[in-house]
């Protein structure tokens, strides 16, 4: 016996090997899915059992034919007696004998069709791209919204290599914002198609790398701790450097927390947790802190808001620094907070979802039911003290 929705199930988990295969010419089809037969010593009384349920998936299959004889819906059926009582068929192997059948059996006909178009016209504009193709294939569908304006900056820096401009003054038909917010992608495909000579292989900021001009962002810093600020030799306690300034200096702690929101960054200056330095992250901007090499070398946390952007952002921090830590960005979070507290965010751009745990996957899915949002601000002040003490004591 195969039920219906495990051939469903079996055929769906193909779908990115169909397309590696229409990338690199292999051969994939015909395909079949086997039915597991019973255990040697399984009792009469056993396979007596499951006759009811033989019988009702032989109507799925038989439901769901669309031509005479054993013809399915995208594919073919082999049916033999089962050897029981009553002379009972039941299909013991589907076969999918060709990519048409199998698409048309998991409904991706459109799909593939865009697939095929899109990977034939990318791979013809840069040849370069062959290998990471065939190794992000579900990827290329994904981003089929975005692919027309990747395709336009990556021609641009093809033909204005190094431009020594700021971003805002390209002259691109794609507004220069979608570029700040696709720059890891960007980063990934341009080290790809571009001469050496066109990267600046030593840098880790996206404007250096590709020869924009980069007005250099500050990041503002807090010190929980005073006696770490009379170490460090500062005044103030919240004060901020440029990114290469911040990266070049020497830190005297291991304990770093980056929170998004300015406001709840300097409303915690100075509560007394040893060696505990606070930096802004001000959102997307995380992707500056790629430079901040000394940041590997510490026991690392990032608190965000609890919303969809929240975790994209988390995520876009880990691709640099995969050992940070996460505060208040799950369930027992959520549970904590008033429901008067509980607001309306913003729909979701990313087009897959943020690398997380599976403790901050269960408070990103909480947060897409409706775009909800718990801010930063919304957390009792005593209550986050407490907690931020007692993870990083």
């Amino acid at each position: 016996m195969i039920p219906l929705a495990d051939i469903r199930r079996r055929a769906e988990s193909w779908w990115p090997a169909v397309l590696k295969a229409e990338l690199t010419g292999d051969s994939f089809f015909p395909k079949t899915v086997t039915k597991k037969p019973f255990p040697k010593d399984s009792p009469p009384a056993a396979q007596l059992a499951i006759l009811d349920e033989v019988r009702d998936n032989a109507k799925e299959l038989l439901s769901s034919t669309q031509k005479i004889g054993k013809r399915g819906f995208g594919y073919t059926y082999h049916i033999a007696e089962t050897g029981l009582a009553a002379k009972n068929l039941e299909a013991r192997l589907i076969e999918f004998s060709s990519l048409n059948d199998y698409l048309l059996f998991i409904e991706k006909t459109d799909d593939f069709s865009t697939f095929r178009k899109r990977t034939k016209s990318l791979l013809e504009q840069f040849p370069q791209l062959d290998e990471w193709a065939v190794k992000n294939v579900v990827k290329i569908i994904d981003l089929e919204p975005l692919w027309d304006r990747i395709i336009t900056v990556l021609e641009f820096f093809r033909t204005n290599p190094m431009p020594n401009l700021y971003l805002r003054e390209l002259r691109l038909p794609v507004h220069t914002k979608f570029i700040e917010q696709n720059v890891h992608l960007l980063d990934t495909l341009l080290e790809l198609i571009l001469p050496d000579e066109a990267i600046d292989s030593g840098e880790t900021i996206f404007e250096r790398k590709y020869g924009l001009q980069w007005v250099e962002p500050l990041i503002r810093i807090c010190f929980f701790d005073e006696k770490l600020q009379k170490t460090c030799g500062e005044i103030d306690g919240d004060f901020g450097l440029p990114v290469r300034s911040l990266a070049a200096r020497q830190w005297p702690t291991k304990r770093v927390i980056v929170i998004e929101n300015l406001t709840t960054l300097v409303s915690l200056r100075n509560i007394g947790i040893p060696g505990l330095l606070g930096l802004h992250g001000h959102g997307y901007r995380v992707a500056n802190f790629a430079a901040l090499s000394w940041l590997h070398d510490c026991e690392l946390y990032y608190w965000g808001d609890i919303d969809v952007q929240g975790f994209e952002i988390l995520s876009l921090f880990r691709r640099s620094f995969p050992h940070a830590k996460s505060l208040f960005m799950d369930r027992a979070t959520i549970e904590q907070t008033h429901e008067s507290f509980i607001g309306q965010g913003k729909p979701s751009r990313w087009r897959s979802e943020p690398q997380l745990t599976d403790e901050e996957l269960e408070a990103y899915h909480w947060a897409l039911q409706g775009w909800r949002q718990i801010e930063q601000e919304h957390l009792p002040i005593d209550w986050v003290v407490e907690q931020i003490s007692s993870f990083v004591d």
